[in-house]
């Protein structure tokens, strides 16, 4: 297995590109996991009616004291369910490891969170980690490493250190490439990673914790941050779309790829650009460029060739060497994956 090794306050901590030192990794499916019960929300003591927080983690749930960070202390009323062994007449147990409490116990800012979500993102090299931070939104972050050994597991980000710890074992640790979404409630001036999900811009460059970001990343982290607030709602342009199809999945992608899909014909028609439509194509795995490329063929004149790896493109013509019609009112009602047998192209 691959370790890399970074030192964080002294200590040389290993980074695992593909898990745990224990090997230990989420399942993937199409280069996604999820957990379907990770849960980090702000409530009530059931019992006492007291402001609470509740995570549900790694098969287990705790009550935890405000605030949500060190020292982390159970709530005396509600028994912690990760930890049935530990007396629950004891007031005084933190929710997450002795190693933990130990090594982060005295640091600021930190932020602790479930989570939720990973995607493989940039062909596989990397992670979009998706993070529930009892806040209305989630966290996300795109990690410098593809793991999925954090997925359903509780976590705590140091933003200072741009890097994000197992709340179970603070040897195993993962740096942050730079965040892609933060909640309002935790934006703060003081530490520039939880300032770039809510600006898009970079903070400081410390090539030790971060990779420099260019024009085109900063892009596709502002267009993904608008999708996560308003969905497919609003003015989309092609380009943009296209640009964050690879981190969504299921029907939010197919949604996402019949608007971007119809919005890449249209500007065909007015601008005769075609580069949306090759960049939609190059963001979809290869069964699905396919699909999408005889989506283009049934109601367009617009070609294009998945077996080049620079993708090029043409339109038919016809015998006066005009470009055939585009049938956008087909397009328009008949989804990429979900179009009917009996569409007609015209």
């Amino acid at each position: 297995m691959l370790v890399e090794f970074v030192t964080i306050d002294g200590r040389a901590i290993p980074l695992h590109p593909l898990g745990g030192c224990s090997g230990k990794g989420g399942d993937s499916h199409g280069g996604t996991v999820r957990v379907a019960d990770g849960q980090c929300i702000k409530t009530r003591c059931p019992k006492c009616n007291e402001p609470v927080f509740f995570i549900r983690h790694n098969g287990g749930s705790v009550y935890i004291d405000p605030p949500l960070g060190p020292p982390w202390l159970r709530h005396p009323c509600m028994p912690d369910q990760a930890r049935k062994h530990v007396p629950e007449i004891n007031p005084k147990i933190s929710s997450v490891s002795p190693e933990a409490s130990h090594m982060l116990g005295r640091v600021r800012g930190l932020i602790t969170g479930v989570v939720i979500k990973a995607e493989l993102v940039s062909g596989g090299k990397q992670a979009v980690l998706t993070i529930a931070v009892a806040q209305p939104d989630p966290l996300v972050l795109l990690m410098r490493s593809p793991s999925f050994y954090f997925v359903g597991r509780m976590v705590i980000l140091r933003p200072a250190k741009r890097a994000l710890y197992s709340a179970e074992d603070p040897a195993d640790v993962f740096l942050i490439d730079r965040a892609l979404y933060v909640p309002s409630g935790l934006r703060s001036p003081e530490f520039p990673l939880l300032q770039e999900g809510a600006s898009g811009t970079a903070g400081p460059d410390d090539a030790k914790t971060r990779l420099k970001l260019d024009g085109e990343t900063r892009g596709v982290a502002k267009a993904y941050r608008k999708f996560l607030m308003q969905g497919l709602s609003g003015p989309w342009q092609a380009q943009e779309l296209a640009s964050i199809i690879h981190l969504l999945d299921g029907r939010s992608q197919d949604d996402a790829v019949h608007l971007a899909a119809v919005l890449s014909l249209q500007k065909c028609i007015d601008h005769g650009d075609p580069n949306a439509a090759l960049l939609l194509a190059k963001n979809l795995h290869s069964e699905r460029r396919e699909k999408l490329a005889s989506w283009f063929r049934m109601y367009s004149p617009l070609i294009i060739d998945l077996s080049r790896l620079d993708k090029k493109f043409w339109f038919v013509r016809d015998a006066e060497h005009k470009i055939l019609p585009f049938n956008m009112e087909g397009a328009r009602s008949n989804p990429v994956f979900r179009h009917g047998r009996n569409a007609q192209r015209r």
